[in-house]
């Protein structure tokens, strides 16, 4: 809403730099503006913490209303942000918890300090002191949260061997503890803004996981679980444990979201202010035929998209494309089409968009 600029004051031979806040040019004329940016020099100037800009003084002149506050020296957390996104370069996680922290300590200064003040204001101004305050408590409880949901993952050390990191038969004994592990990371990546988007590549094209978890599995020639990819080629289709491993696949899938929607996020969780798209390479493994393809969105979006348990299965031949085009327009891309070729969508699927903003 506002500007600052510096200024100096001289009294005698001392010279003091002070900082100067202005409403926006385009603000100037907006009465409401002006009131808020007085009402919070004026409220503002009772408070005295470490982590709360003092307010000097309030004043108005021919470009409008002012606050003089004192001058903090040092680098902004806006740049700091603007940099790492410009260099793709995410801030250590010790640095952002410790401004959340400064933050969170400055706006509880702010509401005690405000709520001992006031008894001693007049009724009008304690309802705007109240209006202040809720805001603020809120803010404070967003903080908390992502100081809660921003932290790292147990040590999985104990837990994990490098045999199963870089063997593939290992590894896929223990693919459950993996997956939980990678779900870990990919919360706490998202939880502390070190990225906006991630893929996750559960299994690789073609399909030869082998489930060693699932005791009930058909046995190859070396005793080892059917990879999921000869369980539905070759000429020996097994459809019964073929689906078996698809379950264990989305019961994975399953433990991921649940990864996600442990962490607090506002008034609801991480994975209702987010998009996830599960999908295969394939509607029809043994005949590699993409009729009928499934894809499984979770999330809300932010409320973008309707709430989970909607099951749409089309009536006719539709392109796949359409899914991730009403994504895109979920989380606000007015994007014309998406694909390219026979694979191209104009139009998405508005059965799971709210319509909400």
């Amino acid at each position: 809403m506002g500007t600052v600029e510096i200024v100096a004051v001289k009294k005698g031979d001392f010279r003091r730099l002070f900082a100067r806040k202005r409403l926006r040019p385009e603000l100037v004329a907006d009465e409401r503006a002006m009131q808020m940016l007085v009402e919070e020099g004026r409220i503002a100037g009772l408070l005295r913490h470490p982590n709360v800009v003092h307010v000097l003084d309030v004043g108005v002149d021919g470009d409008g209303p002012y606050l003089i506050m004192e001058l903090v020296r040092g680098l902004p957390a806006s740049d700091l942000l603007r940099h790492a996104r410009t260099t793709q370069r995410p801030l250590e996680l010790q640095l952002v918890m410790r401004l959340v922290e400064q933050a969170a300590r400055g706006l509880h200064a702010v509401r005690e300090d405000a709520s001992a003040l006031s008894s001693s204001l007049t009724a009008s101004d304690r309802m705007r002191l109240d209006q202040h305050l809720t805001a603020i408590r809120e803010l404070e409880v967003r903080l908390a949260a992502s100081v809660t949901a921003c932290t790292l993952p147990a040590d999985p050390s104990s837990r994990v061997t490098d045999a199963m990191i870089d063997s593939v038969p290992e590894g896929e004994r223990h693919l459950t503890l993996l997956n939980d592990l990678l779900s870990e990371l990919l919360a706490m990546a998202l939880a502390c803004d070190l990225t906006r988007v991630a893929s996750y590549m559960y299994s690789g094209p073609a399909a030869f996981t082998r489930y060693w978890e699932i005791g009930a599995l058909s046995r190859d020639m070396y005793g080892q679980p059917e990879a999921v990819h000869a369980l539905s080629h070759d000429g020996r289709v097994n459809e019964g444990e073929f689906l078996t491993c698809q379950r264990e696949a989305m019961r994975h899938f399953g433990r991921t979201l649940d990864a996600l929607a442990r962490i607090p996020e506002g008034e609801g969780t991480l994975l209702d202010h987010m998009v996830v798209l599960g999908t295969s390479c394939t509607g029809s493994a043994p005949s590699h035929q993409h009729d009928e393809y499934p894809l499984i969105v979770a999330g809300r979006g932010g409320g973008a998209l309707v709430a989970g348990g909607l099951h749409h299965r089309f009536t006719s031949p539709e392109n796949a494309s359409r899914i991730p085009l009403t994504l895109a327009h979920a989380m606000g891309v007015p994007m014309a089409s998406f694909g390219a070729g026979a694979g191209q969508a104009t139009s998405p699927v508005s059965e799971l968009l709210t319509g909400a903003p």
